[in-house]
């Protein structure tokens, strides 16, 4: 017997969880155009799987699931393929020289005091940047476990990785940001 759980509406679905997924998305891609893909990629599962679509959740649970697994899958490409570059996230910094990783004055932020470039869009930003340039498997392992919020087994599980490695990666991830972040003056 089929149960009684309201089916989705995929007509509804971009109005009603369109940027909520893409600010989820933007917040762990790389790039707009990767987040606007991931939303696509996101609708285009959920209406591949409608049919299994049970009901033990709400669609927005059941459509930010599907594309928690796909922002997983994005990075396990990446990890395979490390070459690939979507852009070059040292453009606003000095590439060579002892200014090397320090802004280049023209594009770098503004801001009267330590407290202000904090608490604003500039230190979200370059820690964004900063994420992005981690190696693609040290960024997958540092969002699954600081952004998601998903535990450490289930990291390992999700990635089939063992403990030791697992906080092994999270050190030289936690390591690079702290270097990173402070080049950029916070």
């Amino acid at each position: 017997m089929k149960s009684t759980h309201t089916l989705p509406r995929p007509e509804t679905w971009l109005d009603r969880y369109g940027e909520d997924l893409f600010a989820y998305a933007a917040a762990r891609l790389p790039g707009r155009e990767q987040a606007e893909d991931m939303v696509q990629e996101t609708f285009l599962a959920a209406l591949k799987g409608l049919d299994g679509f049970r009901g033990d959740s709400s669609e927005r649970t059941w459509l930010f699931g599907i594309m928690k697994r796909k922002i997983v899958d994005f990075y396990r490409r990446q990890a395979r393929n490390p070459q690939q570059s979507f852009s070059d996230f040292s453009l606003p910094f000095h590439r060579d020289g002892a200014d090397a990783g320090h802004w280049i004055e023209a594009r770098a932020p503004r801001s009267d005091s330590i407290e202000d470039r904090i608490q604003g869009k500039e230190f979200y930003q370059v820690m964004k940047m900063c994420i992005e340039m981690l190696p693609p498997r040290h960024r997958m392992v540092f969002i699954l476990k600081v952004m998601d919020e998903y535990d450490s087994q289930s990291v390992c599980d999700r990635l089939g990785m063992s403990k030791n490695n697992f906080w092994t990666i999270m050190h030289r991830a936690r390591l690079q940001l702290r270097e990173c972040v402070e080049k950029k003056g916070f």
